[in-house]
């Protein structure tokens, strides 16, 4: 559980690390902070100390291939075993229970406070775009997207046998 971390995922199959490579080409390198290599092709899960007030997860919002996992949210170890077959490890450089916790870089606190962009390419108005989200989501985020989705139906009460009709639905988009 990410409760009392932060953790970015760059997930490479679907650009994180060119996303992050541009991050830090306008705002630096990344501080000294745990890194996890995933065991798929090249990706990492960096370990930073949770800011206050405490970040949630989120999908995409960083931008391409970029994922945040915080309170509610959970990540792998080393040494599970991805589902390439190959395993999760310490970068030997920062492993993950020698290395201190850095703080969360300023420029991802400002993009996540930032408005929500649809999977449209629209900013949301005011929360989240519900509609959007049931319109389907880009491959990499189907599965967050639908546990947010099912969260906020059961949240508001629905019987879960609405909120199963409710998936089926944005499954089949």
């Amino acid at each position: 559980p990410t409760e009392t971390r932060f953790v970015l995922d760059v997930d490479p199959r679907h650009g994180g690390d060119k996303t992050l490579a541009q991050f830090e080409g306008q705002h630096g390198a990344l501080p000294l902070t745990p890194r996890v290599l995933t065991g798929g092709d090249g990706g990492a899960h960096y370990h930073f100390a949770m800011p206050t007030p405490p970040l949630r997860n989120s999908a995409g919002k960083l931008g391409p291939g970029l994922d945040t996992r915080g309170v509610g949210g959970y990540v792998l170890m080393p040494p599970s075993r991805h589902k390439s077959g190959r395993r999760y490890r310490d970068d030997a450089d920062r492993p993950l229970f020698e290395t201190p916790l850095a703080p969360v870089p300023t420029w991802t606190l400002l993009m996540l406070a930032g408005p929500t962009f649809s999977p449209n390419g629209g900013p949301t108005t005011g929360g989240t775009d519900w509609a959007a989200l049931l319109a389907g989501a880009p491959e990499g985020e189907r599965h967050t997207v639908a546990a947010q989705i099912a969260g906020h139906y059961l949240g508001k009460g629905l019987p879960p046998g609405e909120v199963e009709e409710i998936l089926l639905g944005y499954s089949a988009r």
